[in-house]
């Protein structure tokens, strides 16, 4: 099956008066927290251009997403259904994510990871460059740094 890779945009409902937009939003949001997902404060960040995402579909079904914040330069999303891992899909969305960081002057580029060397995504990350700062997250995660001569080429 074919792979299709779309930069995300804002949904047009965010325009309408009636507050449905927001309120999707808040109820996205909701849901993405209670699986784990930290996402930045503000809660209409797609609004503002802010927030630089990637998604990947097969055929009409999402497989993938990685999303940024522009502003701090800090991944804060990067996710594949079980079923589509192992096939390069979490390596592309995080190099079209850096590169939409990088084309917007993002000059730090970080995520929060686990520190928990067994994990999968241990390896992964630092397998692209990713390197540890020494820096941690109140909840124990460590903060890894995409050196500025990677672009995390897939």
């Amino acid at each position: 099956m074919n792979l299709d890779y779309r930069e995300m945009q804002p949904p047009e409902s965010y325009s309408r008066p009636d507050g449905e937009g927001f309120a999707r939003e808040v109820r996205s949001r909701a849901l993405l927290t209670k699986w784990g997902v930290q996402l930045p404060s503000a809660p209409l960040d797609l609004l503002s251009g802010r927030v630089k995402a990637w998604q990947c579909m097969a055929g009409s079904q999402l497989v993938g997403h990685c999303a940024a914040d522009s502003m701090t330069g800090r991944i804060f999303s990067l996710g594949v259904i079980d079923g589509y891992e192992g096939r390069g899909i979490g390596r592309k969305l995080l190099s079209l994510t850096v590169a939409s960081l990088r084309s917007v002057g993002a000059t730090r580029i970080w995520l929060a990871a686990t520190p928990d060397p067994t994990a999968r995504a241990y390896g992964f990350y630092r397998a692209l460059g990713w390197r540890p700062t020494g820096e941690r997250t109140a909840t124990g995660e460590e903060i890894l740094e995409l050196p500025a001569d990677r672009s995390d080429r897939p």
